[in-house]
C-alpha cells in the first residue's frame, strides 16, 4: 500500500477543520474507503476530497439560509 494515496484522519482535520466526528460521519454516508493501519484510520484521497467539499459547501450553504 502506498501512503501517499491516503489521508490519515488527522490530515484531513487539519485540511479541511472537521472534527473526528464529523469526518466518521462523511465517511459513512459516503462509502469512502479507509484502511485501519495499527491505531490510524486510512482514507483514500480519491474518495475523500469530493465528498469533503461538498459537505462543507452544503454546511455553509445551509448556515447562510
Amino acid at each position: 500500500m502506498n501512503d501517499d494515496n491516503y489521508y490519515t484522519t488527522e490530515q484531513v482535520q487539519q485540511l479541511y477543520g472537521l472534527t473526528s466526528a464529523n469526518i466518521c460521519h462523511i465517511v459513512k454516508v459516503h462509502h469512502i474507503s479507509k484502511v485501519k493501519v495499527g491505531v490510524k484510520n486510512l482514507l483514500l484521497k480519491t474518495d475523500t476530497c469530493c465528498p469533503i467539499i461538498l459537505t462543507i459547501i452544503q454546511a455553509i450553504v445551509t448556515r447562510a439560509r
